[in-house]
């Protein structure tokens, strides 16, 4: 919704000239109202069976992961439950969530992404940093460091960080796009030296992509 807000306003056909699309708010609005409508089948359903709208208890795995306990919680509503387990040992949780988070960066992103991606992530990521990129990423990576930090307050396994890989290939893209650039305003040479590095590149994840499928094979004749 901030993304959309920083978008230049495109003139629309006169069938729909009535709409305020010169309103700053108007393009977040569309995506919210979007959003509703498409995540109708999750809010209604808790509602009809919890009373409460996306309706989640995700907080459990800090109470089991940072803490080491399994007993029950005390009774009260989620918020309240909530507030008890952040306020429980709060450095216990500080220091369970930064040694997630060096765990991330150091072994955790090379899991999600074929070596050395995670390394070229973190050059993009330096890159968006260090020098005056579009805004998009800008926001796109401060969602990432968002997404990290809540993460990591729970447990450091791959399967939470996958709804960021995405924007992880993009800083991958971003350093390739940078790199191939600055070699095409070299000369030929380094120009043929960039198109050799993408496409051992290519090889490279192809490579792995073929072994991952081989390996997924094996799911469809486990007895779950």
């Amino acid at each position: 919704m901030i993304w959309l807000a920083f978008q230049p306003i495109v003139p629309l056909s006169r069938s729909f000239v009535w709409f305020p699309h010169d309103k700053w708010w108007f393009k977040p609005f569309l995506f919210l109202l979007a959003f509703i409508v498409t995540t109708a089948p999750q809010w209604v359903l808790d509602i009809r069976d919890t009373g409460y709208p996306f309706f989640n208890r995700q907080y459990i795995n800090i109470w089991l992961f940072a803490y080491e306990r399994t007993d029950p919680l005390p009774e009260g509503t989620s918020l309240a439950q909530m507030w008890f387990i952040v306020n429980y040992d709060p450095t216990a949780l500080f220091r369970h969530s930064v040694e997630n988070i060096i765990q991330f960066s150091l072994k955790t992103i090379h899991y999600l992404l074929i070596w050395p991606l995670g390394l070229l992530a973190f050059a993009g990521i330096t890159i968006v940093i260090t020098q005056s990129y579009d805004k998009r990423y800008s926001l796109m990576l401060i969602r990432i460091g968002i997404y990290i930090a809540a993460v990591a307050l729970t447990a450091n396994k791959t399967r939470f960080f996958l709804p960021i890989i995405p924007l992880l290939v993009l800083f991958v893209l971003v350093f390739l796009f940078t790199i191939h650039n600055r070699f095409q305003s070299m000369g030929r040479y380094w120009n043929r030296v960039s198109f050799i590095f993408l496409v051992g590149l290519i090889v490279w994840i192809l490579f792995h992509l073929a072994l991952a499928e081989t390996e997924l094979l094996g799911y469809g004749t486990v007895r779950w």
